[in-house]
Parts: structure tokens; C-alpha cells; sequence
């Protein structure tokens, strides 16, 4: 999904949320827009480039989808260890327990507006791969090509 849709669509939950969590809501937008920072991570590591503004534009030019790339922030994993973080923060964080949630909140609407866009877009339906290390590890082995650092190329 472009990032420009991620903005508007985090702004306006952070905007809705904003009598529940207060000013922390920011927390619901950060987490709804900046998780896409793996994708810069990504170019960062397969491109040798630090470069925002050519990593921008690289995604925004080159379709990706048909690529199995797994990014970190975007596994069934990293939304397992949010949701851990957000039901324990009440717990042991309690000073932190709203910006956590809010911040999960955000991460998790990010994701679903990622499948829905995913679903729509590609007919072939969600690769598992693309959302789980564990999947895409067990694809490499399969094809004998794992490694650490084929985890994150195509």
C-alpha cells in the first residue's frame, strides 16, 4: 500500500482514538505509519545505499510483490511479540500501558490495511512467506537455499 495512504489512514485513527487514549493517540499513528521503516531497512541491507529519498523512490518505482521479501515489522512473529507487549505492559508498565496499546493499535491497522490491499491487488491471494520467518524458513530449506541472509532476499 503507498505510504501516502498509510498517513491518512493512521492520522485519521489517531484522530478518532484521540478521546480514548488522549494525547498519546500519536502513539496510534507512529505505530500505523512508521512500521513501514523496514522497508528502508531492507534497501538499506540489499542495497548498500542509506539514501531515504533513493529508498523511497525504489519502492514507489518497483513492484515488489512478485518478490518473496520478508520484512521485519511486517512478520506473524514481530505482531505476536507487540500483542505480548501491549496485553503485559498493563501489567509491569502500567505508566506506559496506553501508548503501548495505542501503538499497537496502530501497528495492527497498518497490517490489516496491508492484507486487504494485498488481497485486492494480487489475485494470487497472501503468501505466507512474505508474513512469517518461520514459513520462509521452511521454504528455503525446501529449495536447500537456507541461510540467514537469504531470510530477507528473493
Amino acid at each position: 500500500m503507498h505510504l501516502s495512504r498509510h498517513f491518512i489512514i493512521s492520522s485519521v485513527l489517531a484522530a478518532i482514538s484521540y478521546p480514548f487514549f488522549g494525547w498519546q493517540s500519536i502513539f496510534l499513528f507512529i505505530g500505523g505509519f512508521f512500521i513501514d521503516g523496514d522497508h528502508y531497512l531492507w534497501y538499506i541491507f540489499t542495497k548498500k545505499n542509506f539514501n531515504l529519498k533513493k529508498a523511497y523512490h525504489f519502492h514507489l518505482n518497483n513492484d515488489l510483490s512478485e518478490k518473496k521479501i520478508i520484512d521485519i515489522f511486517h512478520t506473524a512473529e514481530f505482531w505476536i511479540l507487540i500483542l505480548l507487549a501491549s496485553l503485559l505492559s498493563n501489567s509491569y508498565l502500567p505508566y506506559y500501558h496506553t501508548a503501548i496499546l495505542a501503538f499497537t493499535f496502530g501497528i495492527y491497522s497498518h497490517i490489516i490495511c496491508d492484507l486487504i490491499h494485498e488481497y485486492n491487488h494480487h489475485k494470487l491471494g497472501i503468501d505466507a512467506r512474505v508474513y512469517s520467518f518461520y514459513s520462509r524458513a521452511l521454504h528455503l530449506k525446501r529449495k536447500n537455499k537456507f541461510t540467514f541472509w537469504n531470510m530477507f532476499k528473493d
